[in-house]
């Protein structure tokens, strides 16, 4: 149903007089955006087959293997982090028994 009144505005719109002139600018304008992309698709793949060839070749990876050791290089340290905060924690609450336990004992 929404695409039917989409469509319908278009249509109205394309036989309005005052929108041949929206489209005469807007036809240059998407032409210059569709240039633009497809110059930054190309300068992307480029700076892929560099990265390949050149560091990534030579070191016998791809760029899906550097993706894959990153993301274990992010699991690592974020589970590397909890055990360690864990283990911080689990230490400070003993450090706090024990105190706990001197002072009142001191106090007895």
């Amino acid at each position: 149903m929404l695409a039917m009144k989409h469509l319908f505005l278009l249509v109205v719109l394309l036989q309005c007089p005052a929108a041949s002139g929206l489209f005469g600018f807007l036809l240059p304008a998407n032409g210059t955006l569709g240039a633009l992309f497809h110059h930054l698709d190309n300068m992307q793949y480029r700076l892929e087959e560099r990265l390949h060839q050149g560091y990534l070749g030579w070191a016998g990876l791809s760029l899906a293997d550097m993706w894959m050791y990153t993301c274990y290089f992010l699991l690592c340290a974020v589970k590397s982090l909890s055990l360690l905060l864990l283990t911080l924690s689990l230490g400070h609450w003993c450090v706090n028994r024990l105190l706990w336990a001197y002072t009142r004992h001191q106090s007895s």
